[in-house]
């Protein structure tokens, strides 16, 4: 089969994507990349995937250059005459699905990776009610994939989804082999947060927490992992960042990408989202190199995150509850491997690449035409 990946970021496609993709080519069919160009593009093209330039941009909001993205997607699957379609992050599954019913594609998968921005800012009302719109239009009569039972329970209680065309496939699944098991080292604790430097993801309540930490004395370092992101309205700056850092509040690594390197050298991770997530890709990679985790009791964080047992959810846009799982896990060794051993447990059994690919592969079975 002739099978099209498609999202708003290269990125997104080489960090959540390529196992399902060398699976599929592995299989026999023809895989074809379709996303924005970013510097992930190239290694998309160096793994030996086909790879499109969609000229799109992520969050913009003309009317026009919209018109035009929609336009060169329907021409795009015209022309290649896709047999299946597989469209991720909310704009791409709306843009992706339209296109591709125009364009008279028979088999149109979508995987929902949590709302997005869209439902956490309060100041995207507009936005949110279009998205609230065309949801139900463009997933209409498509296979639709959740990565949480939250989301997937909202879409069919609001009737966007069919009842018989929806399954829960949780994340895009981890390398247990990449991201190996590792003891926790020796030295101050070290509490870490990757992630995308956008407030939503909860990165000030972070540093507040470290505040509290402060004076209370208590024996841990904060370290946080990624970079400023350009053109995005709720990016954290880098002046920011450097006011942190030179005040003692954190450490600031840079950006990684052999994250399977980092997570080892931290004792706890750490996600104090309010984003609505998928199943955060930084949890289940830290789980799978057996380490504690701290997130927000928020859909996404609770499909890896058992409370008490390998990690703990704190209320979201909580510092003082931050501060306080914080202080509990630098404080008790014990308790960090223990979560950290069920940590790799759950990331092993429920969050496998081999699991999650042939969990896909099943569904490609049964809609294969």
């Amino acid at each position: 089969m002739k099978i099209i990946l498609s999202a708003t970021t290269s990125w997104n496609l080489f960090n959540s994507r390529m196992g399902l993709a060398r699976a599929l080519k592995a299989s026999g069919n023809e895989v074809i990349f379709l996303s924005p160009h970013d510097k992930y593009s190239q290694y998309l093209i160096d793994k030996g995937f086909s790879w499109v330039h969609f000229p799109l941009k992520p969050r913009g909001k003309n009317i026009f250059q919209e018109l035009a993205s929609m336009l060169f997607m329907i021409s795009f699957y015209r022309r290649v005459k896709p047999d299946l379609v597989y469209h991720f992050t909310p704009k791409g599954v709306i843009y992706g699905s339209l296109a591709a019913k125009i364009a008279g594609v028979k088999v149109i998968f979508n995987t929902i990776t949590g709302l997005g921005y869209v439902f956490s800012e309060p100041s995207e009302r507009v936005l949110r009610t279009l998205v609230k719109i065309f949801y139900p239009i463009a997933l209409f009569n498509t296979i639709a994939v959740f990565q949480n039972s939250d989301d997937q329970k909202l879409f069919c209680e609001k009737r966007i989804v069919a009842s018989d065309k929806n399954f829960l496939i949780r994340s895009s699944g981890v390398d247990m082999d990449l991201f190996k098991f590792s003891p926790q080292v020796e030295g101050k604790p070290i509490v870490l947060l990757s992630s995308r430097f956008v407030k939503e993801k909860g990165i000030r309540y972070f540093i507040e927490a470290a505040r509290i930490l402060k004076t209370r004395n208590i024996n841990v370092r904060l370290a946080l992992v990624g970079q400023p992101e350009e053109n995005q309205p709720t990016s954290i700056t880098l002046t920011e960042i450097e006011k942190w850092v030179s005040g003692g509040l954190v450490d600031w690594w840079g950006w990684h990408d052999n994250m399977e390197e980092i997570y080892p050298k931290a004792h706890v991770v750490c996600l104090p989202t309010y984003y609505m997530e998928g199943v955060p890709k930084v949890l289940i990679e830290a789980a799978a190199c057996g380490r504690p985790l701290i997130a927000t009791n928020v859909p996404g964080c609770r499909e890896i995150v058992q409370n008490g047992y390998n990690g703990i959810l704190v209320p979201p846009k909580n510092a003082l509850a931050l501060a306080d799982a914080i202080t509990k896990l630098s404080k008790d060794r014990e308790m960090r491997k223990r979560m950290g051993r069920n940590s790799r447990e759950l990331a092993s059994i429920n969050f496998s690449a081999e699991k999650v690919i042939a969990d896909y592969f099943e569904l490609y079975e049964k809609y294969r035409i």
